[in-house]
């Protein structure tokens, strides 16, 4: 079976739809694209990776749904395709495949699919759609007049050496301006194979019509900050940077333009401590919504007693 060398990008494409899917029935499904299928009348389905278990083996998704052109699909209860691909293990069809070969799973006939619908099926769920494949028009036009109006937002916080404009001051200016022009947005994190991704997608409330972009949020240590705090921080930066990228923002000081840069010689300012009275006092404010955990870390040298007590908010 030939390497895929567009995995990262039907990854990208089968998560918008996982997402898509799930708003619409209630399900979670997983949706893998494969347009040759229709030539060679197989689908492989992968059962194990780099000799351990995963795919159809380990999906906790309620259904498999094939995207097997432009305009249709098959969708499937996991637990019957899982019924039906066993009969074909340690059979001809049995086959190693995926990325760079490291996978084994069953060339599924697609016509299986077909054959096995009666009384007694309660899996198949076989459907056309067809793409409107012609411009969003109301959502192009609504999201232009939002742009003509929105103001630039970017002067709400200070971090290093820059100003911004962090979530809720964001929120606070664009959600009168969104509801006037019937648009919204929705940011969902989705997890593939141990890795985690920010789709953000901007509709058109009237139409449907909508458009989304996935990125993804890498796993790092942050200083004075546990695993969960590092991840929610990721999080944090990369809703506010996607949803500014995706409603054309301007959220902070542009200095790429400009050439402007921080400059290397300025030594960095030392943090000061923050004795018991101020630290409750910020506590107090963060629990009231009025200052934020990455603020209190960002300003001051807090001890080990201190951090242990923020991450038991």
């Amino acid at each position: 079976m030939k390497h895929n060398s567009d995995f990262k990008y039907d990854l990208e494409i089968g998560l918008s739809y996982e997402t898509a899917l799930y708003e619409l029935l209630g399900k979670k499904i997983e949706v893998k694209r494969d347009f040759q299928c229709l030539e060679t009348g197989n689908i492989f389905v992968e059962y194990e990776s780099r000799n351990k278990p995963s795919g159809i083996a380990t999906s906790e998704a309620d259904y498999y749904c094939y995207w097997l052109s432009e305009k249709h699909f098959v969708m499937v209860e996991k637990d019957e395709l899982r019924r039906l691909c066993r009969k074909y293990l340690k059979s001809t069809r049995d086959v190693y495949g995926g990325d760079a070969n490291t996978s084994k799973g069953i060339l599924f006939p697609l016509n299986d699919f077909f054959l096995k619908i009666d009384c007694d099926i309660k899996i198949i769920l076989i459907f056309a759609y067809n793409f409107n494949l012609t411009p969003m028009k109301n959502l192009f036009k609504s999201l232009a007049l939002f742009q003509q109006e929105v103001p630039v937002i970017h002067k709400a916080t200070q971090g290093y050496g820059y100003s911004y404009a962090d979530l809720p001051k964001i929120f606070e200016v664009i959600n009168p301006l969104l509801q006037k022009h019937g648009l919204g947005f929705t940011q969902t994190l989705n997890t593939k194979e141990g890795t985690t991704y920010l789709c953000t997608t901007v509709f058109h409330a009237e139409s449907g019509e909508c458009i989304d972009s996935m990125v993804e949020i890498p796993q790092v240590a942050l200083k004075g900050m546990n695993d969960y705090q590092s991840f929610g921080s990721g999080v944090t930066y990369y809703r506010r940077y996607a949803l500014s990228s995706a409603l054309g923002l301007v959220t902070d000081k542009d200095t790429d333009a400009s050439g402007e840069q921080v400059k290397d010689e300025q030594p960095k300012q030392k943090k000061s401590k923050i004795d018991s009275t101020r630290f409750n006092k910020a506590i107090e404010a963060i629990k009231n919504g009025e200052y934020q955990i990455e603020q209190l870390i960002e300003k001051f040298d807090l001890d080990a007693s201190q951090l242990k007590q923020i991450t038991e908010l």
